[in-house]
C-alpha cells in the first residue's frame, strides 16, 4: 500500500506506478492515442479525471478491506510467534472439539491463553510467603503430581486473591503460570461478553471445556467482580444468564463425591481434568455469594511489611547505581510506613510521635515501584537541560534525598478507611496471605 496525495487514499503499489507511468507518458506526448495500448490492462489515459478517480476510489476501498483471516483448520497460521508444537495442537483440537462447543467460541477462547509472556518467578515476588505456600498446595503440587491429591485430599477447584490495590495480586497469578507449567487462561470480562443474544453463554461454555482437554489448566479472571457481581433484581438478563452459565460449567469440575473409593485406574493416573479458576479483585464483598462458596480458598494479600518494602526497594535498586547505605534503606522503611495529613502540611512518620500513626496509611507494592521510579529521576531533574550534553558515567547516582523529595509527589494510595473494610472481610470470609 501506498499514500496517493491526489486521491488521499491508500492505493496498491502496483496501480500507483502505474499512474506515473501514465502521465510521464502524457508529459512525452500529450496525444492521448499513443497511450492507448495500456486498455487492455483496464487503465487509459483518455479516460477523464472524475472516471480516473472513481476508479482509483473503488481500488482504495478494496485496499482498506481488513486482511482476510486465517482458514478455519488452521487459525493460528499468520502467528508467526506462536511454536509449532503449538499451533498443531490448535488445529487438532479445532477438528475434534468437545461435544457441544461451538467452533468460533473455540477460536474466540483459543485467543485468550497465554502462550509466551513475560515470566514471573516466585523469587520476584517479595514477601506474601503465607500466599505462596498456599498457591503451590492448591495449584502447583497438584498439577505437578495429581496421583498424590486425589479423593479427600482433592484440590480446591477455586482461589480468590483479594487486598487493597497494588499489592501483588496478578503478579502471584503470573507466577503461578509460570511455575506450575500449565496452560494458562487470561480471562476478562470482555472476553465472554458478545452482542449477540446467546453467544456469551457458548463462549463461558467452550472456555470451560476446552480447560479440561488442555489440562492441566488454570483461569485466571483478574477483576472477577466486574464478571460475577452479586446478582440482583435490576440485572439484565444477559448478564444473568452469563453468571449462571459461569457457575454451572464452574460447579461440573468439582467431584460429586470426594471420599469415595478410588479404583487402581484412578490411583495411577489422578485426575485427569485438573482445572483451577484463580481470580483477583479489589471489591471481595462485591462478588456473589455462590461464587464465594466456589472459592474454598480466599487469601487476603495485604500491604507490604517493614522488611518487605527493604526487599523490594533493594531488587529495584539493585541494577542501578546508588549510595543508599543500609541505615537509609531503614530511613526509608519507616517513612513508607504513611504520611499523616494536616490541612497546612503533610509531615512524615519519621518526625512524628508514635501516637499520630493511627491516622496513617501505608504504601503499597506498587506505591513503593512508583517512589522508586521517581526518585531515579532526582540526578536527571537536577542536570537540567545539560543532560542532553552528558555520558551516563558523569550523572551522579541515587541519593537518599531523591527519596525524601519524591515523597512529597508519591502518596499511599490506599487509606485507613479501605484498609479495615479488607480486614474485617478477612476477618469474616478470608485468610491472611502475608
Amino acid at each position: 500500500m501506498a499514500w496517493d496525495p491526489s486521491t488521499r487514499r491508500l492505493v496498491p503499489k502496483t496501480l500507483k506506478a502505474h499512474t506515473a507511468v501514465l502521465k510521464e507518458q502524457q508529459q512525452e506526448n500529450p496525444d492521448p492515442t499513443s497511450v492507448a495500448s495500456t486498455e487492455e490492462d483496464g487503465f487509459t489515459g483518455a479516460q477523464p479525471a472524475m472516471m480516473r478517480k472513481g476508479r482509483t476510489r473503488g481500488n482504495s476501498v478494496r485496499a482498506e478491506l481488513p486482511h482476510t483471516a486465517a482458514t478455519e483448520d488452521d487459525p493460528a497460521e499468520g502467528d508467526a510467534e506462536e511454536p509449532d508444537e503449538w499451533r498443531k495442537q490448535m488445529s487438532e483440537l479445532l477438528k475434534n472439539l468437545p461435544r457441544g462447543v461451538d467452533k468460533q467460541a473455540a477460536q474466540q477462547i483459543f485467543n485468550e491463553i497465554v502462550i509466551q509472556g513475560d515470566e514471573v518467578h516466585w523469587d520476584d515476588v517479595a514477601g506474601l510467603d503465607i500466599a505462596k505456600s498456599a498457591l503451590k498446595e492448591t495449584v502447583v503440587y497438584p498439577f505437578l503430581r495429581p496421583d498424590l491429591f486425589m479423593g479427600l485430599r482433592e484440590p480446591a477447584r477455586g482461589m480468590l486473591l483479594f487486598g487493597p490495590p497494588g499489592t501483588g495480586k496478578t503478579m502471584l497469578a503470573r507466577a503461578v503460570a509460570t511455575e506450575s507449567k500449565s496452560t494458562f487462561f487470561a480471562i476478562s470480562a470482555s472476553s465472554l461478553t458478545s452482542k449477540f443474544l446467546g453467544e456469551s453463554e457458548k463462549l463461558v461454555r467452550a472456555l470451560f471445556q476446552l480447560a479440561k482437554v488442555l489440562a492441566p489448566s488454570i483461569i485466571f479472571v483478574d477483576e472477577i467482580d466486574s464478571l460475577l457481581s452479586s446478582r440482583g433484581g435490576g440485572e439484565h438478563e444477559a448478564t444473568r444468564r452469563i453468571k449462571t452459565e459461569f457457575l454451572i460449567q464452574w460447579s461440573n469440575l468439582q467431584k460429586a463425591a470426594a471420599g469415595r473409593d478410588l479404583n487402581d485406574k484412578d490411583k495411577e493416573k489422578g485426575d485427569a481434568t485438573r482445572v483451577l479458576v484463580l481470580a483477583a479483585t479489589n471489591l471481595p464483598w462485591a462478588i456473589d455469594e455462590a461464587a464465594r462458596r466456589r472459592f474454598v480458598r480466599r487469601q487476603y494479600i495485604p500491604l507490604p511489611e517493614g522488611w518487605v518494602r527493604k526487599q523490594q526497594v533493594q531488587t529495584l535498586l539493585s541494577h542501578q547505581k546508588h549510595e543508599l547505605s543500609e541505615r537509609d534503606l531503614d530511613r526509608l522503611v519507616r517513612l513508607t510506613e504513611g504520611t499523616f495529613r494536616s490541612d497546612s502540611s503533610t509531615l512524615l512518620l519519621g518526625a512524628l510521635p508514635c501516637h499520630y500513626a493511627e491516622g496513617f496509611s501505608g504504601f503499597s507494592g506498587s506505591d513503593i515501584t512508583a517512589l522508586a521510579k521517581d526518585a531515579a529521576m532526582g540526578p536527571l531533574r537536577s542536570l537540567g537541560e545539560k543532560l542532553l550534553s552528558m555520558t551516563m558515567d558523569e550523572i551522579r547516582p541515587i541519593q537518599y534525598q531523591d527519596f525524601v523529595a519524591s515523597l512529597q509527589t508519591i502518596r499511599p494510595s490506599v487509606s485507613k478507611q479501605g484498609l479495615k473494610e479488607f480486614e474485617d472481610w478477612a476477618a469474616q470470609f478470608g485468610e491472611r496471605g502475608g
